[in-house]
């Protein structure tokens, strides 16, 4: 890679700054209350918490899966998967826009 380090340090760092910027998305939004409308606030707070929780596992999902390949440890700072690759194959979605 350009920046010298391996694809999979890489993709670990893009997958966890996803992450990282879904949360911080919750983080400016408390910034909001009392300054817009209870019920613009509350949508958009239930819309970012999903957000950043399909985050989280998506991020895990994808890992859990090149890793596979890779057969090499997460860096320090990219938080590992909570659950195995079986699991996140196991998922499934139902009510979801588009499927």
């Amino acid at each position: 890679m350009k920046s010298g380090k391996t694809l999979w340090d890489e993709m670990c760092i893009s997958y966890q700054e996803g992450v990282n910027k879904a949360e911080a998305y919750g983080v400016y939004r408390a910034t909001l209350n009392g300054r817009i409308d209870n019920e613009q606030y509350e949508h958009v707070r239930q819309l970012l918490e999903i957000q950043a929780r399909e985050a989280h596992w998506w991020k895990d999902a994808c890992l859990s899966y090149f890793r596979t390949f890779s057969r090499m440890p997460f860096k320090p700072g990219v938080d590992k998967p909570e659950h195995d690759l079986d699991y996140y194959r196991g998922l499934r979605f139902y009510y979801v826009p588009g499927i």
